[in-house]
């Protein structure tokens, strides 16, 4: 094997431990974080009370679950099962 074959598959590990060690430094938080500080709690409210009256709250819950069954229709049907595959 040559250097950049060798450097090409330990790429995906690398991301792996970035992403691994960026969630532990707290990086997963950063853009809730981000939105808190940014916007003041009279606008965070008003849109979340916007959204209440558009869609009730029971509307509201009910497109989460929406968004989450389509979610799991995603994963089944257009990502790939790579079990006992070869993927190098």
């Amino acid at each position: 094997m040559t250097g950049g074959e060798v450097e090409s598959r330990l790429f995906p590990v690398f991301c792996f431990i970035g992403i691994t060690l960026g969630n532990a430094a707290g990086m997963s938080t950063l853009p809730t974080m981000i939105v808190m500080e940014y916007f003041p709690t009279s606008s965070r409210a008003q849109a979340y009370s916007t959204l209440v009256e558009a869609l009730t709250l029971a509307g509201l819950y009910w497109q989460y679950a929406l968004i989450s069954v389509a979610a799991i229709f995603h994963v089944l049907f257009f990502i790939q099962e790579t079990n006992q595959q070869n993927i190098g």
